[in-house]
């Protein structure tokens, strides 16, 4: 039987790793996003252009 303490603390550790590595994607992917969502005609525009 584990005990409760390592539990709570690999359950936190796992936490941590995914919590960051989801603001970092987020932080990431904000920047794309937002030109998108604020310009949808951009990505048309484009491959018109082409």
């Amino acid at each position: 039987m584990y005990n409760d303490e390592f539990i709570l603390r690999t359950f936190q550790f796992f936490v941590n790793i995914h919590f960051e590595s989801a603001l970092i994607f987020l932080v990431s992917a904000w920047i794309p996003l937002h030109s998108i969502i604020k310009n949808p005609l951009y990505i048309t525009r484009e491959s018109s252009m082409q």
